[in-house]
């Protein structure tokens, strides 16, 4: 299953903010940082989330390890968090258009900081970051977020809150 097609994957290959609706802070967005690295011919992931926890006081944060792989036009990402209990998150993504590469967009399923460590699944879409710009500087912008807010990009708000059709959704 690992790396798939590598070829089509490395063009993915750089930085990126992720983007989902948080189960942990209702009504809001966290942000993340992965990046997307080869070695030894295997595509190789590292995800961090951090934000303010309920008190505001403490900063949360988590650490996810993975790999990639490319098959049938999609992009599956499985890692496993370092830190906490070990839990795995499961991330399957999409580029809109084969040239488009700024956004992948896609759906992923993991644990929930908060309340009670629950599962959850929303929608995610990642936007490739500037590749100028240092991992400081792509990690200063994780945290969470107003749906509202400034910093997040209209192309995200918008797919963030789509609604998809599935049982559930009025």
């Amino acid at each position: 299953a690992f790396p798939g097609d590598l070829s089509r994957l490395r063009q993915f290959i750089g930085a990126y903010h992720i983007h989902f609706l948080s189960p942990s802070w209702l009504g809001s967005v966290m942000i993340g940082a992965t990046s997307l690295d080869e070695h030894g011919g295997q595509i190789m992931t590292r995800t961090i989330e951090r934000g303010l926890g309920p008190d505001r006081e403490h900063l949360q944060r988590t650490r996810y390890d993975g790999k990639a792989s490319y098959h049938g036009s999609r992009i599956f990402v499985v890692e496993f968090e370092s830190e906490q209990d070990g839990s795995l998150t499961q991330t399957i993504l999409y580029p809109a258009h084969r040239q488009q590469r700024t956004y992948l967009r896609g759906m992923t399923m993991g644990i929930s900081w908060r309340p009670r460590r629950m599962p959850y699944s929303t929608r995610m879409i990642w936007k490739r970051a500037d590749t100028t710009a240092s991992a400081e500087e792509v990690l200063k912008q994780c945290g969470v977020y107003p749906i509202e807010h400034r910093i997040i990009d209209p192309t995200v708000r918008s797919f963030l809150l789509e609604k998809s059709g599935l049982i559930g959704e009025e």
